[in-house]
This record gives C-alpha cells, structure tokens and sequence, in this order.
C-alpha cells in the first residue's frame, strides 16, 4: 500500500489540488495594483501588454479568460501555477523519490513569492512553468536521446522568450549545463541538417507570438499604444521605452541589491528551511552532484545578474519592482532543499517518520507565508475607486495618470463598464485608446492639446492630481474652472472614501508597497483639501478636526503640511517647522522612496535657512 502511495500518478493529485485550491482561499476577488489593471484591460478589451510585450501570455489571457472580473484573471495565473508545480514535480523525481519531490514541488509552491504570483494576474507563473518545461525537456534527452524531447524543448523556450524573453536568458546558462553532456560528447549530431533544420523551425514557431505586437489594433489597450514599425518593435520588447537605469543609481545601489536578496532568499521558505536548504546546497558541492551547476547558475542569473543589469535605486519602491524577478532562482533552494531531505530521509527506516518530516516541510512553510500571501480580504482599492467613480457628476470628464490610478480606475471603467457616462482620460496618452496625442509625443505637446480640450470642454471636467489652476479640492479629485469658483469643498462622500484608508494606514492593515504608496497619495491629497478648506476661512466641525488632526500624524499628512507653509506663508514659522520636521523625520516610513527622501531633505535644507 506505501508503495502504490508514493507512485508519481498518484502523489501528482496533492501537488496539483492542494496548492490550486489554497490560491483560490487566498486570492484577491477585487482589483489590487501592480499591474492587475492594465492586464485585465489588455486581456478582455484586446492591446498590448507593457514592455516587452508578454505576448504568450497576452494570446493565452485574451482566450482563456472567461468573464471581465479579476476573479477570471486570478485563476489563470494559478492555473498556471499548478501547471508549474506539476512539471517540476516531474522533473524531481529523476532524482528524489515521488514523496520528496512532491513534498518540495509544493515547498516551492507555498513559498513566498510564488505564491504571491500565483494569485494575481500575472507573468511569472507562466514563466516557471516553461522553464520547468524546458528543463524537464532537455533531462529526457540527454537520457534517452529522444529527439522529439529535444525539438520539444527549442519549441518550448521560444515559447518561454514570448513570454518573459528577460528571464528566460538569465536562466538559459542552466539550461546549456543540462543539456552539455550532448553538446560536449555527440555536438555534431546536434548540427546535422536533418536535427538542426527542425529545431531552428521548432524554435522559430514558438517565437511567433511576437507577430501579435505588429498586428494589434490601431485603438486597442497599451502602455505606449500600437507597434507600427520595425523600429518600434525593437524598442518596445527591448524596454527601451522604459527608463530602467535611473540617473540617481549607481554601483552602491546594485550592491545594496545584493545585500537585499540574501534576506530575501531566506523569506521564500522560512529561516530553518533556508538554513537546510544551504546544507544541501553544501551536501550537493561535496558530491559533486549534476544538479549542482544547473541550479547555481539558475539561481545567480535572476539574483545576482539581475541585480547587476538593473539600474534601479535601492528603496522599497524598487525592491517591489524586482521582488518577482527571481521566481525561478527561489526554485533553486527548494531543489538543495530536496537534496537534503533525500540524504536524511534514505537513511531513516520508518516510512511513518519520513512522511511526518515531509508534511511538516509542506506546513512550515505554508504557515511560515500564509500572512503575507492571503490577499482574499483585500477589497479597499476597488471600493475607494468605485466610490471616487460615482462621486462624479454625469457626462464629466477625468484625467489620471500613473500606474497606480490609472489601471484600477481604467479597469473599472473600460472593463467593469462603471460610469459609462463619463470619458476618462490619461494625462500622459498612456494607456487608454481615446489618446488625445500619440503616447510618443513630448510632454510639451501633451499639455498644449490637454489645455486645448479642456478650453474647449463644455463638459465638467476632473482631475486627479492637481495639474491644472484654478482648481476647486474635493480630496479624492479636483475640479477645473469651477463656477462659481470655490477652493475647496468637503463632501460626505468623500470623507467616508477618506476613513477606510486612513484607518488602515493607522492600523497598519496595509501589506504591499503599491498599497502603501496609493494611501500615501490618497492621505497627502485629503491633507491638502483641508488646509485649502481653513485657508479659504472655512471651519472643520469636531469630526472633520479630529480626522485633520489624524492626517496631520501622517508622515504623508506632515510632508504635506511643510510644503504648504514653506510654499504659501510669506512668514513661514520657523521653530514650528522645526518641530515638524523632526517628527517627521523620526517617522520616515518603511515604503518611503528616494524620492521623497531627497523631498524631505530638502525640506529640511529650507527650513535651515529660514531666518
């Protein structure tokens, strides 16, 4: 009987059922940030994913997914997940037997940032799954020289370089470990015409989702709006579009990097499990294992390689952006881990006490990721949008811009079909098909046709950041060229919008960097309509006093409130500052960026200069 439990057939149902049915348990069923928006716009509306495209993974979503709500999308990048899950199962039990590798296939899976991936819409799931694909490809034939395995495999990492081509290279070192036995011992069969002619054909075919990036539509969902060129083809998969390397990073910023990803390493399965994981690292060194060039390659080309390339500055802005880079490096760990597990378990001769080990493996780190990957309560973003949404009046027009408003309000809108009446607009052209420019145009352009339609708008029109005067402050938006003209208004609306998101971040219910920075926004631009209110000689009733005063114990709500003195008053209170300044700078935030930091010092530089 133990023995038909540890058949791979058998074992593969766990490893595929119960990870599949905890991301369902702990998956978001509203819209979070990151990039869920603009995916679920792309994926349902038809477009362009951001550079460099994803356009494996922009066909399948666009197929695949059965209804507009982000529940739909949710459960592809699980059903991704699993898939993953069950090739590397697959791929361990070349070395380990099946309850090992099914204890460490869903190791893996519970880890933190696979799990974390596997609940929102996104990439990197899929991107696992091919280079597990690949590698599981390339072990059978230089097993068995089964060439079908072999144009499998060229097939499949064109696929994996229409998916994620970044990733796919840095890992493509490891590959070329595993598959060196032929290419050391028997290259020229490799090179034959009749082997090399399909594989090229084979690889080529799994290229060919790129075509998708030429033959969008003209109007469709995008960043920075259809491909029309060769040239922007190769700008747009390269990222050139995008400014990675940020003019105030540098090389202390890459070793800070490094230094960050060793903690990190550790996050993905629990301090005990990484400390085990680096003994059989270190069991695997002194066999001198096959396993060992593969998986240490795999695991420095998305950790160290990346942090090296990248030229992002280190604050936790950054760290959120790189944070899901090295899914395939943390599977590295859980294959050390394996090993060991292989080298203490064969010598135990109770099957009872090998599965017990096993399963407290499993729940370890289950338990160990559980708070940080259960993201099922998460409701506030889509409730505060859809509340900004309905709070406009009808026929109005909005402009947003950045990530963070733009994709959930553009999701909501164009997706959920939410206040069909109103014409939302990007700023920047980005985005959004109803461009009032091309997305390539100068910012001068975009502003001298922005003021042009709103001069010649008849329609009330809204912005959310206030990037045009004169402007009436509501908190959550602004309203150009009110009439009568008034400074602020304080709706009940909004403060109900306003005390949600202010009692997270006071109960520090928040958990992601973007959700951070979106309540830093929300709480600065709310602080800002009530020094407007007071400054226009309005008067806060004891509700509206007490939550002034809960903003103004924000960092946020004091950034604000230094900027507006020092802005504002001809006779800026110098000692008054002071003492702001110092509380604010005792109270810096965890998910505060260089940004703001050089924003603060030069706050403090002003203040230092004031008579």
């Amino acid at each position: 009987m133990l023995r038909s439990l540890k058949a791979p057939a058998i074992l593969a149902l766990p490893v595929v059922m119960i990870p599949f049915a905890i991301y369902v348990l702990t998956m978001p069923t509203s819209i979070t940030l990151e990039d869920a928006g603009l995916f679920q716009m792309v994926c349902t509306q038809g477009g362009l994913s951001h550079p460099p495209g994803y356009p494996l993974f922009t066909i399948l979503c666009q197929n695949l997914l059965f209804s507009d709500d982000i529940l739909a999308g949710n459960l592809l990048s699980a059903f991704f997940g699993t898939l993953a899950l069950l090739v590397f199962y697959l791929l361990l039990t070349h070395w380990f037997s099946p309850a090992i590798a099914a204890a460490c296939a869903m190791a893996y899976g519970f880890s933190l940032t696979f799990w974390q991936q596997a609940i929102i819409i996104e990439v990197y799931t899929l991107a696992s799954l091919l280079f597990f694909m690949n590698w599981l490809l390339l072990e059978r034939f230089t097993k068995n020289r089964e060439w079908r395995c072999w144009y499998l495999a060229c097939f499949v990492f064109g696929l994996a370089l229409s998916n994620h081509w970044p990733l796919m290279l840095l890992a493509t070192p490891a590959l070329a470990t595993v598959a060196w036995p032929v290419i050391r011992h028997d290259f020229g069969s490799l090179v034959q015409p009749g082997r090399l002619t399909p594989a090229i054909a084979c690889f080529t075919i799994g290229l060919m989702p790129y075509s998708s990036l030429l033959l969008a539509d003209q109007n469709a969902f995008g960043v920075f709006g259809p491909v029309t060129s060769p040239d922007e083809f190769m700008e747009y998969i390269t990222r050139a579009l995008y400014d990675d390397q940020h003019a105030a990073a540098g090389w202390d910023d890459k070793w800070q990097y490094l230094g960050w990803l060793a903690p990190e390493a550790f996050r993905q399965l629990g301090l005990p499990l990484g400390v085990a994981a680096l003994a059989g690292l270190a069991l695997m060194i002194r066999d001198r294992h096959r396993l060992l060039a593969p998986t240490i390659l795999a695991f420095l080309g998305a950790t160290l390689g990346l942090a090296l390339l990248l030229g992002f500055e280190y604050d936790a802005h950054g760290q959120s952006i790189f944070r899901p880079y090295p899914i395939i490096a943390w599977a590295m760990p859980v294959i050390w881990l394996g090993y060991l597990l292989n080298a203490v378990t064969g010598r135990l001769k109770h099957q009872a006490l090998e599965a017990a080990i096993l399963v407290c493996v499993i729940v370890f780190v289950t338990l160990s990721n559980f708070q940080h990957a259960n993201r099922s309560h998460k409701q506030w973003v889509e409730n505060y949008f859809i509340e900004l949404l309905d709070a406009l009046p009808e026929n109005a027009i909005l402009f947003t811009d950045g990530d963070l408003l733009s994709f959930p309000l553009g999701y909501l809108h164009f997706a959920k079909d939410q206040r069909p009446d109103i014409t939302l607009l990007n700023w920047s052209s980005l985005t959004y098909p109803n461009r009032l420019t091309p997305a390539r145009a100068t910012r001068s352009e975009k502003e001298a046709a922005i003021i042009e339609f709103v001069t010649e708008a008849t329609r009330p029109v809204f912005v959310i950041e206030p990037t045009l005067a004169p402007l009436t402050r509501y908190g959550w938006f602004n309203e150009v060229n009110r009439i009568p003209p008034v400074t602020a208004m304080i709706t009940p609306e909004a403060e109900n919008a306003l005390d949600p998101v202010l009692a997270l971040y006071l109960g520090l219910g928040l958990r992601h960097q973007q959700e951070y920075e979106l309540a830093d926004f929300i709480l600065a631009s709310y602080t800002r309509l009530y020094i407007s209110y007071q400054q226009a000689g309005g008067t806060l009733n004891e509700l509206q006093d007490t939550r002034f005063r809960a903003l103004l114990g924000t960092f946020p709500g004091k950034m604000i409130l230094m900027a507006y003195e020092l802005d504002n008053n001809p006779a800026p209170d110098k000692a008054f500052l002071s003492q702001v300044l110092e509380e604010t700078q005792k109270q810096q935030p965890t998910y505060i960026t260089r940004q703001n930091q050089r924003r603060l010092q030069s706050f403090a530089n002003r203040i230092l200069a004031l008579d």
